[in-house]
């Protein structure tokens, strides 16, 4: 089951409905980051009524919420600290949701960090959550996602590109798009298939589900080169 990660300053709502899309009984458990020394009445108010509302839902408040106390003023420490809880969240192999907002901007940061600093197979699991203030529904991203765009070379991000408008394709489309030999063609579309981002389709490749959010952003960033 997975685990909800979500950063709590004076508002308590974007938990409650992380827990609601969630599943409160499909969560193994809930943690709370908060500023140590620096709880207000705000903060343990909204500490309060998740509680109460994650009890009425079944949830075993004593051993499933957990408040994980930081000190967002020690920058490098705090990104540490929340790094090793994803990390030991992660040993078991379950999915985390990481839930930002709630009003501490410098908590939300430093676990936006510590999320793009995970190794990349445990980002995988992860996800981020942001509910959108005017209340009409929210972001959702996996940190997999933002990683993967570091780890290809532009000529892999171009056929991830160029497969959004036109697929499926094969070495010999891609040699002549990009004026490539064929044999170079072969080992982009061999590794994009290696790294999930591609499926076989007979004897051409397709986007995956991955490669399709990945192609997305890759052709964003093929655009901006361009222009």
């Amino acid at each position: 089951m997975p685990y909800l990660v979500a950063v709590l300053g004076f508002d308590e709502r974007h938990v409650i409905k992380s827990l609601l899309r969630l599943g409160f009984k499909n969560v193994d458990g809930i943690y709370l980051v908060v500023p140590a020394g620096r709880i207000t009445e705000q903060t343990r108010d909204a500490i309060k009524r998740i509680e109460e509302v994650a009890m009425l839902a079944g949830v075993d408040v004593n051993n499933q919420v957990k408040i994980v106390e930081v000190k967002p003023v020690d920058f490098g420490s705090t990104i540490s600290e929340l790094r090793r809880l994803l990390m030991n969240l992660s040993v078991g192999g379950e999915e985390i949701t990481i839930s930002v907002g709630g009003g501490f901007r410098a908590m939300v940061v430093e676990v936006l960090i510590a999320a793009l600093l995970l190794p990349l197979e445990i980002s995988r699991r992860v996800k981020l959550v942001c509910d959108l203030e005017s209340g009409d529904g929210f972001i959702e991203f996996s940190v997999f996602d933002i990683l993967s765009i570091y780890r290809l070379g532009y000529d892999e991000l171009k056929v991830l590109s160029y497969l959004t408008r036109k697929e499926p394709a094969g070495p010999t489309q891609i040699s002549r798009e990009f004026s490539i030999p064929k044999t170079t063609a072969w080992k982009i579309l061999k590794k994009l298939h290696k790294e999930n981002y591609l499926v076989r389709d007979g004897r051409e490749y397709k986007l995956s589900e991955i490669g399709r959010r990945i192609g997305v952003l890759a052709s964003e960033i093929v655009k901006e080169s361009q222009a």
